[in-house]
């Protein structure tokens, strides 16, 4: 590398990691981590001494570490789940000093991390709601029947957010403010980038998915509505980007997942986003708890609140030109 392109990196580099909400973002993310590598450490201690049953002193004062871990556990959990928002926001921002990114989205594709970072963050939510919800159901059980299995799933979402801090730092030491990238416009310029599908199957498949997903979780298939809901997770990403999204922009040519979380459009993404989200959380979580009827019923009332956000301005637009697609 020349001494010109060094330089130029660098001055690149500097403008994108002096941005106040990328500082507060890394200040946050770091601070949550090593709160989190406390509580692993200590995690792996407790899982290798403890002993069910056990009337001794080291196991009552391993069960008070561990009450003291697993709040610390939450606490970071819950936290982060709410920073996937203010990291979209930062990349939003950082799209004003990006050349030829309009949004999010051309922030995101400016390198290859960006969108496995994206999805691994979503998992990880999914997951933490589910690790909070089987902490609490542990904790009101006789005799902490999910003790070790709430400890090693936390050592397995641990894993998978070293995963994404390692993805983090790539993206964000491999942003330049000298390239330019696509806007969202060229990005998902058209739907046959995805294979095997078309304007005119996504919908159909969407639909025809959801309705099979809102089945399985009425007569209570426990293995095939968590499938269903992972795979519908996927589609709905892919109807909101190449077909919904432009009807709620009302422009056929704009399909992009990321403007919608703006203040142009109500932030009404959030509420799509996050309602898709909490309904795949209820879904699974209802497969490990099959007793809790009311996680079948909250997964049933978020997936149609979903769907209803997603699918007005869809329906409106056919109801008033009367037609199909």
């Amino acid at each position: 590398m020349s001494t010109e392109s060094f330089i130029s990196k660098r001055d690149s580099l500097n403008s994108i990691f002096l941005s106040p909400q990328l500082l507060v973002l890394l200040f946050v993310t770091l601070s949550l981590f090593l709160t989190l590598l406390y509580a692993a450490f200590e995690t792996l201690i407790i899982l290798r001494r403890y002993t069910p049953n056990a009337a001794t002193q080291e196991q009552y004062n391993l069960e008070k570490k561990s009450y003291l871990v697993t709040t610390i556990i939450q606490v970071s959990l819950f936290i982060n789940i709410f920073l996937l928002a203010y990291f979209v926001h930062t990349i939003d921002t950082l799209s004003a000093i990006i050349p030829g990114a309009m949004c999010a989205a051309g922030v995101i594709s400016a390198n290859s991390f960006g969108d496995p970072l994206i999805f691994l963050k979503v998992i990880i939510i999914i997951l933490s709601l589910i690790w909070i919800h089987i902490n609490k159901e542990d904790f009101v059980a006789k005799g902490h029947p999910y003790f070790k299995v709430k400890l090693l799933f936390f050592l397995f979402i641990f894993t998978l957010l070293s995963i994404d801090s390692l993805l983090e730092i790539n993206f964000f030491t491999h942003l330049s403010t000298i390239e330019p990238v696509m806007c969202c416009s060229r990005i998902y310029k058209s739907v046959n980038a995805v294979p095997l599908l078309n304007t005119a199957l996504l919908p159909t498949l969407f639909y025809l998915i959801f309705t099979l997903l809102l089945t399985l979780l009425y007569y209570e298939k426990k293995v095939l509505s968590a499938a269903f809901s992972l795979l519908f997770l996927y589609i709905s990403y892919l109807s909101i980007t190449y077909f919904f999204s432009s009807y709620i922009y009302e422009l056929p040519t704009h399909k992009c997942p990321y403007c919608l979380l703006g203040a142009d459009y109500y932030f009404i993404g959030y509420f799509i986003y996050g309602s898709l989200i909490l309904g795949t959380y209820y879904a699974l979580t209802f497969t490990l708890f099959p007793k809790k009827q009311e996680l079948r019923i909250k997964a049933l009332a978020w997936y149609l609140l979903f769907v209803l956000l997603l699918s007005y301005k869809f329906i409106f637009y056919l109801l008033k030109n009367h037609t199909t697609l």
